[in-house]
């Protein structure tokens, strides 16, 4: 596997994470620097375990999994947060904000938590070119899941991010909510390199957007678009 590679993953068991229940295997993938990748599969079938999993958010059962080159098994606690730093994962809406803070503080919490000086300023820039600079003062509960999930998108990005994990976030939208998503994104992608890794329940669902395509059917993962 190439030693360029964002995440590397090699024999990899994917298991649930409450029971332990083994969910997908034998996953050999890797991700490089700005694809864009979309993994469909029935519900049920383990998309979002494999995403945590790539992320080195859930350990594998079986196999290597690796970030820019380290086991994430073996990684130091330091290396894990230096990895982090680089990585945005959205949760399935409604992305887990912090419900007790507004929208402009759950954007500014990883800012704040790497010691960014400008947090006030990059906020405010962050707010307007995603169109949600009119809830900036609501706490998550005003909000409908759709908007949430919106929030959750921009809060992690707010730090200079090389991949963004997305759990399946067009999932019940309409042609409206989707066509958001796909232009920010593009358009964030347009100025800031960024490799991407999405779930769906269809592939279409992006577009012209992903270049890279695997689908999860009967425990295994299986590459679809002709790449090893």
């Amino acid at each position: 596997m190439s030693a360029e590679a964002l995440v590397e993953l090699d024999r990899v068991t994917v298991a649930h994470a409450q029971s332990e229940e083994p969910l997908v295997s034998g996953v050999t993938w890797r991700l490089m620097p700005g694809e864009f990748w979309v993994i469909t599969g029935d519900q049920g079938s383990g998309k979002t375990s494999l995403l945590l999993t790539m992320a080195g958010l859930q350990r594998p059962a079986a196999g290597t999994v690796r970030v820019r080159g380290r086991d994430v098994v073996s990684a130091s606690e330091a290396e894990q947060i230096e990895w982090r730093r680089r990585m945005g994962f959205v949760f399935e809406s409604p992305g887990r904000l912090l419900h007790h803070l507004t929208v402009a503080e759950n954007i500014a919490l990883p800012l704040k938590y790497h010691g960014e000086p400008a947090a006030t300023e990059r906020v405010e820039q962050l707010l307007t070119e995603s169109g949600l600079m009119t809830y900036a003062h609501y706490l998550p509960s005003r909000l409908s899941p759709r908007l949430q999930h919106r929030v959750a998108l921009v809060r992690a990005l707010a730090y200079p991010t090389d991949v963004l994990f997305l759990d399946n976030p067009l999932g019940g939208l309409g042609p409206s909510g989707v066509q958001w998503w796909h232009e920010f994104i593009q358009q964030w992608r347009t100025k800031h390199p960024l490799a991407v890794v999405a779930t769906a329940t269809d592939s279409d669902e992006w577009g012209q957007l992903a270049d890279h395509y695997a689908v999860l059917e009967r425990g295994q993962f299986h590459i679809a678009d002709g790449r090893n």
